[in-house]
């Protein structure tokens, strides 16, 4: 290993190690000399990369905006705005980049223009994708892509920081199926809506298909009831994404 790919291996170390740090125990709390102890390196070796945890914590949030989509592309922007809201969810339960970023950004004690531009960049992506699903005919006439991209920002944030308060009654992948349930509607289409669940139902987007298990239920999705019956498109309102007893199918 050359000098210049051991420097890096230590950087990648003591970024990790960073991001989590700030997701377990937040910007105020967390240390260098704490950073520097969990990436298993020297005090000098942290500081050579790093002049201060707010480098390392800048860094960490680079690291998050820089990274592609989570999930798509899909033909389809809607489904593929949904199946991005659920990947960040399961990436925030798994990913101490996504998990330590998304900390810094909702605590105080990183200075708000860092904290800013990952909402900002998390913000404009979901405008894009309502502006293409805008043109594709999926949105109401009514809607303004600007206000829906910041709302679901802030639902997504506010399901996360539920999931945190109250894990024994719903993780956050369930809390994000729930509002999106009840968001969507209020944005697009009725045809759109009918397109959402039947994509849902046959589980075409590529990215977070995984294996199906008993019952028919993918992972990360709430179980259905067999009790629970089918309930004919027609008689759809909203896309029966989940619900909290039985997941409708077509």
């Amino acid at each position: 290993m050359t000098r210049q790919e051991r420097a890096a291996r230590t950087r990648r170390l003591i970024l990790q190690a960073g991001a989590e740090e700030f997701s377990e125990r937040g910007y105020v709390a967390a240390t260098c000399v704490g950073i520097a102890a969990r990436a298993g390196v020297t005090r000098g070796a942290f500081y050579f990369h790093f002049p201060s945890k707010h480098h390392v914590a800048s860094a960490v949030l680079d690291e998050w905006i820089a990274r592609p989509a989570a999930a798509g592309p899909l033909p389809f922007k809607l489904e593929e705005l949904k199946e991005r809201a659920l990947a960040t969810a399961r990436q925030l339960e798994s990913d101490p980049i996504v998990s330590g970023s998304f900390r810094l950004c909702v605590e105080q004690g990183l200075d708000t223009t860092q904290r800013q531009r990952p909402y900002l960049v998390w913000t404009g992506r979901y405008r894009q994708l309502l502006e293409e699903a805008g043109k594709q005919g999926a949105l109401r006439s009514d809607v303004t892509t600007g206000d829906a991209a910041e709302l679901l920002v802030g639902a997504f944030a506010g399901a996360h920081i539920a999931s945190q308060l109250l894990p024994e009654e719903a993780d956050l992948g369930q809390r994000v199926v729930s509002f999106m349930r009840h968001l969507l509607p209020s944005m697009a289409t009725p045809e759109a809506l009918d397109r959402i669940a039947l994509a849902t139902s046959a589980g075409t987007a590529a990215e977070t298909r995984t294996t199906t298990g008993q019952g028919g239920v993918k992972d990360g999705e709430p179980p259905r009831n067999p009790s629970c019956p089918s309930r004919p498109p027609a008689e759809r309102t909203s896309p029966p994404i989940a619900d909290s007893d039985c997941r409708y199918v077509t």
